[in-house]
């Protein structure tokens, strides 16, 4: 038996589940520090934001 199943793409901001998913799975990452790139990352990614960020 065939399935056929029409993709379906939708965005984190489209989807508050899969968004609250997302963000328990990288907390945890962030928390056990595993993989090591997880914390590096949120720090590069922080940095970044807070660049663009416009002055006040």
């Amino acid at each position: 038996m065939i399935i056929k199943r029409k993709e379906v793409t939708m965005t984190i901001e489209e989807n508050p589940r899969l968004k609250q998913m997302v963000l328990e799975v990288v907390n945890n990452q962030f928390k056990a520090n595993n993989p090591p790139v997880t914390r590096k990352t949120l720090q590069r990614l922080t940095k970044n934001m807070m660049r663009r960020q416009p002055k006040k």
